[in-house]
């Protein structure tokens, strides 16, 4: 019998009436401008017909140096405000909250104008060959402030969330991990277990959007030698738990010209939930809200975590693009097993 991934949870002044999100994988159906499509509408539409409570939207690039992929979303050119109204609109009429994450790619985004990539520091890894700009004072305050300028954006448009993504290789991961972020300034490790520039992020976007809900995206290791443990990251996220960060959505891995793809623990015959146990005593030392990603298979499995304390909620990636049924089978799991599970065909 399954009974915790339907059950009800009060996140703040919201009761959400289950424990199923969208994840945020890029759809690559925007333009080549990154203005949402109207496959880009009707992509979200669906999800939110599933029965998750929540859609999170995919990454959407705060400037046109954080854009890390081609066709991308975008957050910043008043221009998209009209699609991404649309965004908002259907999936609330599709029965989900609508969430925006909201992206930098740091020196993973495509350079601008032959400009080299910009990051924290010089990282202290061998796989970087390429040359990294170190941001200055200035450029980190524009990035702020870039950050400040989306959260309205995505107020305006009629979204009921932020995610701030700070994992899967961000910008904001890269201030975080200490093989990304080398600096030695207020910005670096030695302060406050570098976690300076995501704390500013956060209360710029609460000031301008102290109605919304704020997710954030966290790695809790980087799974690279000499990356961040799961201690560090504890430390940090009580940090930002006191800046007002009102559920964390956890993953693991440092992304950097993907050499998280050879780890085990995140390839395609990894384990269902293969960050579960670290997610659980995240949750414990933390004491906060947590969504659990990372290979959600079998709804049973996923109830199991939620009803034994790893996890408030789950969010649904891959799986729910091969089964858009998943939600409805967490009420009829034998049905599910008459259905071909997601194939992992991309990690």
């Amino acid at each position: 019998m399954i009974s915790s991934l339907l059950s009800p949870f009060n996140l703040g002044n919201r009761e959400l009436k289950n424990r199923m999100f969208a994840a945020p994988p890029p759809s690559l159906t925007c333009d080549f401008n990154g203005m949402a499509t109207a496959d880009t509408v009707e992509y979200y539409q669906r999800l939110a017909e599933t029965g998750v409570v929540a859609v999170i939207v995919e990454g959407a690039a705060i400037s046109a140096s954080a854009r890390t992929w081609v066709k991308q979303l975008d957050i910043a050119n008043p221009d998209a405000l009209s699609g991404l109204s649309q965004l908002a609109e259907k999936i609330r009429r599709g029965g989900a909250l609508p969430i925006i994450q909201l992206y930098h790619g740091g020196f993973n985004s495509i350079p601008v104008a032959g400009k080299k990539p910009s990051g924290p520091g010089r990282p202290a890894l061998k796989k970087i060959t390429a040359e990294i700009r170190p941001l200055s004072h200035e450029m980190i305050d524009q990035i702020i402030r870039d950050y400040a300028a989306a959260a309205m954006m995505a107020w305006n448009a009629g979204f009921s969330g932020i995610e701030l993504q700070a994992a899967d290789g961000s910008l904001a991961q890269q201030f975080l991990s200490p093989l990304t972020n080398t600096r030695e300034d207020e910005y670096g490790m030695t302060n406050a277990f570098g976690a300076m520039f995501v704390r500013q992020a956060i209360r710029v976007i609460k000031s301008v959007t102290p109605d919304l809900m704020l997710s954030m995206r966290l790695s809790l290791k980087d799974l690279l030698p000499g990356g961040t443990s799961l201690n560090r990251t504890i430390s940090q996220a009580k940090l930002f738990k006191q800046e007002g960060v009102d559920i964390f959505h956890v993953t693991e891995g440092l992304i950097i010209g993907n050499p998280i793809l050879l780890h085990p623990a995140v390839g395609k015959n990894a384990p269902e939930t293969p960050f579960s146990e670290d997610a659980q005593i995240f949750r414990n030392e933390v004491m906060h809200p947590l969504i659990l990603s990372g290979k959600i298979g079998r709804p049973s499995n996923a109830d199991q975590k939620i009803g034994r304390n790893f996890c408030d909620f789950i969010s649904l990636g891959r799986t729910l693009n091969r089964n858009p049924g998943w939600p409805s089978y967490a009420g009829n799991p034998a049905e599910f097993n008459n259905k071909l599970p997601c194939l992992r065909c991309k990690v």
